[in-house]
């Protein structure tokens, strides 16, 4: 268990990796959780890339904005 907020990133077209298993991340934050859904399957990362160092970007720049939420891109 941690105690600072925690993102899950996952692809929208994923088919390993569901919903519920990126929203499981909710049990190992004692803070907020955000989710980031990016288009793409388990690569996202790569075919994403952009649109993930944007999340990295915001998250450690500005910790605390948006927490809590989910967004789809």
């Amino acid at each position: 268990m941690v105690h600072c907020p925690v993102t899950a990133m996952a692809g929208r077209d994923d088919r390993s990796v569901t919903a519920a298993r990126v929203a499981a991340w909710r049990g190992c934050t004692r803070r907020s959780l955000r989710v980031d859904v990016f288009p793409g399957g388990h690569d996202f990362p790569r075919t994403a890339a952009r649109e993930v160092l944007a999340v990295f970007s915001r998250d450690l720049l500005h910790p605390a904005a948006g927490r809590a939420a989910t967004t789809r891109r």
